[in-house]
């Protein structure tokens, strides 16, 4: 009988030893916490990244979020845990293997002395892919946001805590803003909506430009605005701004246009006493 029970031992063992040994060789091809999503959600991501290895899921508010390691760098993907639609990724990315028209952008920016700490790539379904280049110099850390075309879009300070990017999520277009924008800028791309107070604000992308077109809460156009370049102001108002304001300089512009009229916005600043102040002018130089 004791040899017997010897002969189990040894045999409960051995294969305790063989199961063990099968779990590590295959341990980064098993997803994790894959009962945390349904089957639908797990499908729709094997068939967008069906060579994914070291897969684990998680529950952040309103999305299922997988992370995972794929085509040789880490990535992290938001999806909508009910219809399995998928929404984002977000990339590591090296800085050297950035698009060269962002390259070329920071390197010619004032930021281009501050240290890089991290670079991601947003991925996002139906708007613009944007590229996060975290820089710091001294107590100071920004995040620059670029699109693929060089554009600086967006300056945010970096508050330290980890950023995982749910606010550039692409929400639903419950309201059809998005159509209304494609039908008035039918080449843009969009970058972010924001809504607040009534007022709907639409970043986008077009003819190489950022604007910010703005809607009320009835998806009625209340006007557009871009940056203008001074050297670029028509000399009609360059030339009012000297006439009336010899003392000052034109520090910024912005070109607004709406329903009924279009003008600019300048930025003046004393040469010498530095008192800023804004002013309106249209194209003619008419001062409004």
């Amino acid at each position: 009988m004791k040899k017997n029970w010897m002969l189990f031992l040894f045999f409960a063992a051995s294969a305790a030893l063989t199961f063990s040994g099968c779990s590590d060789d295959d341990n980064s091809d098993v997803p994790e916490n894959t009962h945390l999503v349904s089957k639908e959600v797990q499908a729709a991501f094997n068939a967008k990244y069906p060579q994914a290895k070291d897969v684990e899921w998680e529950l952040k508010g309103d999305y299922a979020v997988v992370d995972f390691n794929w085509d040789g760098g880490e990535h992290s993907a938001w999806f909508n845990p009910l219809s399995a639609a998928w929404y984002m990724t977000e990339t590591d990315v090296r800085y050297e293997n950035l698009p060269e028209p962002i390259l070329t952008a920071h390197k010619a920016s004032k930021y281009a002395d501050w240290r890089v700490d991290d670079v991601d790539k947003l991925t996002r379904e139906g708007m613009e892919t944007l590229y996060v280049i975290e820089v710091e110099k001294g107590e100071s850390e920004l995040d620059l946001f670029y699109s693929s075309t060089g554009i600086l879009v967006k300056t945010v300070v970096d508050t330290g805590y980890e950023e995982d990017y749910d606010d550039y999520l692409p929400q639903p277009d419950a309201n059809g803003i998005i159509a209304i924008v494609k039908q008035k800028y039918p080449n843009a791309t969009i970058v972010e909506i924001e809504r607040e107070k009534g007022l709907q604000e639409v970043t986008i992308l077009d003819e190489n430009k950022e604007k910010e077109v703005y809607f009320n809460e009835r998806n009625e156009w209340m006007g557009t605005s871009w940056d203008v370049q001074v050297a670029n102001l028509p000399e009609a108002v360059k030339k009012s701004v000297m006439e009336k304001y010899s003392d000052y300089v034109i520090d910024d512009a912005d070109y607004v246009v709406t329903p009924d009229n279009e003008w600019y916005i300048l930025d003046l600043e004393n040469k010498q006493t530095g008192k800023e102040f804004k002013a309106k002018v249209d194209k003619d130089g008419t001062w409004l």
